[in-house]
């Protein structure tokens, strides 16, 4: 039933994002703004989770400008079940702070929410090339939505993972 539940609260949290470009968007946070070269000033610049209880990384730490995938290693270190879904939100730091960068227009992502039992890690393989061509050299991060359950509960958060292109 958790499952179920999870798998519908996604669905309605992922259809109902513009799909030109997402901007995560908090309670705490101020509005985004515009920026240089296409890209929107992020309006979570300081409330991401940190991962207590999940983390995230990368599986290859060296990214060039060549590189065309990711891996994403996810791991729950908790006792309760966390989900997260298969879209990503990229960000690239910027003289005035994190940008989103925006992905192609054409870009479908499917939904569907993934389920992470307790004390477990998965693998997503993310495709660069298909969501933002390449990527220029520069500071970037990677932030995943999470869904806690617990108690028939369900909380939001956010997880983050950094790294370099050089």
């Amino acid at each position: 039933m958790k499952k179920y539940l999870l798998i519908i609260i996604s669905l309605l949290l992922l259809t109902s994002c513009n799909s030109e470009k997402i901007v995560i968007s908090s309670a705490k946070s101020e509005s985004s703004s515009e920026v240089d070269s296409g890209f929107q000033k992020s309006s979570h610049q300081s409330d991401i989770y940190q991962g207590e209880d999940v983390t995230l990384s990368i599986k290859k730490p060296e990214i060039t400008v060549d590189t065309k995938e990711l891996t994403l290693v996810f791991e729950n270190l908790s006792d309760n079940e966390y989900g997260y879904g298969k879209d990503i939100h990229l960000e690239i730091m910027k003289e005035n702070g994190w940008c989103t960068v925006p992905t192609f227009d054409n870009v479908v992502t499917e939904t569907i929410l993934i389920v992470m039992s307790p004390h477990s890690k998965s693998e997503v393989m993310f495709s660069i090339k298909e969501y933002f061509g390449s990527l220029s050299t520069g500071k970037y991060r990677i932030l995943k939505t999470l869904y806690l359950v617990k108690e028939a509960k369900y909380e939001m958060t956010y997880i983050v993972t950094e790294f370099e292109i050089k």
